[in-house]
């Protein structure tokens, strides 16, 4: 399913990504991803594999993949757009828009800016030359902020990060970062409109919904320890005992995997035999308030079979007032 890579077939370009898309309005298609960090290639097949169409990421918008493929509809006719890191691409293959900032590590589409109906783009661009933090319009590629390395040359390598929905009392998605690669020591957590909220911020917690509450929860990815963010530091939930129990079980990705609105948690445990295995935890407290699943979102269920599929794992809050 995956055609021949272009260049650096020995590299560390040689990865291959997948997503699910809905291209024409109505039907499924697979899209897949060959290569990264140059020359991407990105072909599209129905759902009895036929070729739909292909992009050779070549030229001015080499290099602009990231560890995974990221599906929404940006202009909401009904089709997919697809996202090949900092360019973006139509339903039927051709570029839309891009910022040529090439490889970004994090990437989170969702509406951020308070007030505004429109999505934004959150990336955290790892290439040293653009290494930064930009916030950029879904539909038409607009830059809307950014802090890079051409403003602060202490940014060399954002790696880590994420974008996420009331995580603390600011209007707007609040959105992380790192400017010195591995292991992630200088995060950095922006406000909406880019103003830093935080210097340093954990690089160990990540956001959950867990309790069901209004405002996210975090996790402690190796304790599983919950807590929150007041705006000024990390608070642990006294009431809230670890969530994995006494056995040691690492965070993989959170997620409503049952329906409930609230998250379950996957994480990875070794055995007594020295194997891995994987759990899936879930709150068997009754909810405090009502809430539509996740799941009932189209582009929730793509994100699922996208976040399984390759590459890093991600967040996403979806917000049924939009």
């Amino acid at each position: 399913l995956w055609p021949e890579m272009a260049t650096d077939t020995a590299g560390t370009s040689t990865r291959i990504h997948m997503a699910v898309a809905n291209l024409d309005g109505g039907n499924l298609s697979f899209v897949t991803q060959t290569g990264l960090y140059e020359n991407e290639r990105f072909h599209a097949f129905d759902a009895n594999l036929k070729l739909l169409w292909n992009f050779d990421s070549f030229g001015p918008t080499s290099g602009s993949g990231s560890h995974h493929i990221d599906i929404a509809d940006v202009d909401g006719d009904g089709r997919d757009e697809i996202f090949d890191g900092t360019t973006v691409l139509n339903s039927d293959g051709s570029v839309r828009w891009s910022i040529y900032r090439l490889h970004p590590d994090i990437v989170a589409i969702k509406h951020i800016l308070p007030g505004s109906n429109k999505r934004q783009v959150f990336y955290a661009v790892e290439s040293n030359t653009h290494a930064g933090a930009y916030l950029v319009d879904a539909d038409t590629g607009q830059l809307h902020w950014k802090l890079n390395r051409e403003d602060d040359p202490r940014w060399g390598h954002a790696h880590t990060g994420l974008g996420d929905t009331d995580i603390n009392p600011f209007p707007g998605i609040e959105m992380l970062t790192n400017r010195d690669g591995h292991p992630a020591e200088e995060t950095v957590l922006f406000s909406a409109t880019g103003e830093i909220l935080m210097s340093p911020f954990s690089n160990r917690h990540r956001p959950v919904n867990w309790t069901g509450g209004p405002v996210r929860d975090l996790i402690h990815v190796e304790t599983g320890e919950l807590a929150r963010f007041d705006g000024k530091q990390i608070l642990r939930l006294e009431s809230e005992k670890p969530i994995t129990g006494n056995s040691p079980c690492r965070f993989v990705m959170s997620a409503d995997l049952l329906g409930d609105y609230r998250d379950e948690v996957v994480c990875s445990s070794k055995r007594q035999d020295g194997g891995e295995e994987f759990r899936v935890l879930t709150n068997t407290q009754m909810p405090q308030r009502k809430e539509i699943s996740r799941t009932a979102s189209r582009e929730y269920r793509l994100w699922l079979a996208r976040n399984i599929g390759a590459g890093y794992a991600s967040y996403f809050e979806w917000e049924p007032s939009h």
